[in-house]
C-alpha cells in the first residue's frame, strides 16, 4: 500500500493509526552506520577518525529530531481490532549512497535495517489470538 494511503484504508476499516515516532515504545533504534576505524602506528585511533565519527553521529541524531518530518518518514502502525489485524507501513527512503544529496532536506531519513523495525513493533501490538471452533 502507498505510504500516504495507510492513513486512508485505516480510517475506510475502523482501525486506529499511530505514528512510530523515536520516542514511541515501538521505535526501533537510531540507525548507526558503522564506520571503520582508521589507526596510527602505534595501532591506536587517529583523533581524526574519532572526529569524523563524532560528526556522523550528530548528523543521525539531527535526522531523528526533526518532528515536522516523522509523518512522512517515520512508520505507521494500523491497528484494526475489528479483524484482529496490525497493519505495519514503513518508507525507507534512506539511500546511503545519495545521502549527501539529500541529508540537508527535512523529509529524508537515514538508512536503517528494516527487520529491525518490523521485530520490535510485533509484541508492542501482540494480543491474544483466538480461533473459533468448528
Amino acid at each position: 500500500m502507498e505510504r500516504l494511503h495507510l492513513s486512508d484504508f485505516c480510517e475506510f476499516v475502523g482501525g486506529e493509526m499511530t505514528n512510530i515516532h523515536p520516542n514511541h515504545p515501538a521505535a526501533p533504534p537510531v540507525y548507526r552506520k558503522p564506520i571503520p576505524a582508521i589507526l596510527n602506528d602505534a595501532g591506536e585511533e587517529t583523533a581524526e577518525s574519532l572526529s569524523a565519527k563524532d560528526e556522523r553521529r550528530k548528523l543521525e541524531d539531527s535526522w531523528e529530531a526533526r518532528e515536522q518530518s516523522w509523518f512522512f518518514t517515520r512508520p505507521w502502525v494500523c491497528d484494526i481490532k475489528e479483524y484482529n489485524a496490525t497493519i505495519i507501513n514503513t518508507f525507507l527512503w534512506g539511500m546511503e549512497d545519495m545521502e549527501e544529496v539529500y541529508q540537508s532536506e527535512d523529509f529524508y531519513h537515514g538508512p536503517c535495517k528494516p527487520l529491525v523495525f518490523l521485530s520490535k513493533p510485533y509484541p508492542h501490538y501482540m494480543r491474544l489470538i483466538t480461533f473459533p471452533r468448528l
